[in-house]
């Protein structure tokens, strides 16, 4: 079927004309069986709260490192189950209200922390947590107007550790994070 460049596990209708793909009894209860296992069950309520402990430890570290949030309205909330992302425990979440929800909810940013973490954590883990959430919150001022612009930001440095067990510091932004790791 073609020259064999690049024609693999392409369909087409023609391609499929004349065929048959009736399922035969045995067929029929192994899929059953293979349903019966992807079958889920209702997803479990996550329980919402504040935070208080979360925003006692962001106000130190807002005077301190984040002075240009020291105008932002911030909530802090906790969950009680933490969220999964590509199969890691998400210990924290910062959001940025769209314009609605800044209305609605009064605030700026919102401040998510997962209690099945934060109960692991160590006194010395829990400011670095919020640290990080907080490093997440960005804001610019309008030079015009006046008004500061809010703006949620990723980390400026992502890699995996096999990628740099493999070639090291590849990168300005890794150089960097070693020289941080080492101060």
């Amino acid at each position: 079927m073609g020259d064999g460049k690049g024609d693999y596990g392409k369909f087409s209708p023609d391609s499929m004309e004349g065929r048959r793909f009736d399922a035969g009894p045995k067929d029929a209860e192994e899929n059953d069986a293979v349903t019966d296992k992807k079958k889920r069950t209702a997803p479990r309520k996550v329980l919402w709260g504040g935070m208080d402990a979360a925003r006692e430890i962001a106000e130190k570290l807002i005077s301190k490192h984040h002075p240009h949030l020291a105008d932002a309205r911030l909530k802090y909330i906790c969950r009680d189950k933490a969220a999964r992302k590509h199969g890691n425990l998400v210990y924290g979440k910062a959001y940025k209200m769209s314009r609605m929800y800044e209305y609605l909810v009064e605030c700026d940013f919102i401040i998510e922390v997962a209690l099945e973490v934060w109960n692991e954590l160590s006194p010395t883990q829990r400011p670095a947590l919020i640290d990080h959430l907080l490093a997440h919150c960005h804001g610019e001022e309008n030079e015009e107007t006046g008004d500061m612009t809010w703006s949620v930001r990723p980390p400026t440095t992502q890699e995996f550790p096999e990628v740099a067990e493999r070639h090291g510091q590849w990168h300005e932004g890794l150089v960097d994070l070693e020289k941080s790791l080492r101060a």
